[in-house]
């Protein structure tokens, strides 16, 4: 595997330790709530701050389950707030939090919000 296809499954490595929801390095064939997906972030890779590195952004698209708004919307809150400090302790810059929104997929709509994460690579 790549290096940065190595550091996406870290991610997902990260999100799945801090949670109790599947966390993929990928968009699944099948889409499963609730659940972690790992896609690239904007700009993917980029320039890093020291010379031979680069910046590898990803974002965490969190997925909850369909619930009563209430039950969805804490549900969600507590799983940002376990992924935030996983990332921070496993050495991660988060960039910033989406505000909650609705996913749809498979004809239902979910709430969900996307983490944007950095960190720095050397290929």
């Amino acid at each position: 595997m790549s290096a940065i296809g190595d550091m996406r499954q870290a991610v997902a490595d990260v999100v799945n330790t801090a949670t109790s929801i599947p966390a993929f390095p990928y968009a699944p064939g099948r889409f499963v709530v609730p659940s972690a997906i790992v896609m690239p972030g904007s700009p993917y890779v980029e320039s890093g701050n020291t010379f031979g590195t680069v910046l590898a952004r990803f974002q965490v698209e969190l997925v909850m389950g369909t619930a009563a708004n209430q039950v969805s919307s804490s549900g969600l809150d507590d799983q940002i707030e376990n992924v935030l400090v996983a990332f921070i302790n496993a050495g991660y810059s988060v960039d910033q939090v989406s505000a909650p929104y609705a996913l749809e997929a498979n004809g239902q709509q979910y709430l969900a919000a996307t983490i944007s994460i950095n960190n720095t690579l050397r290929p």
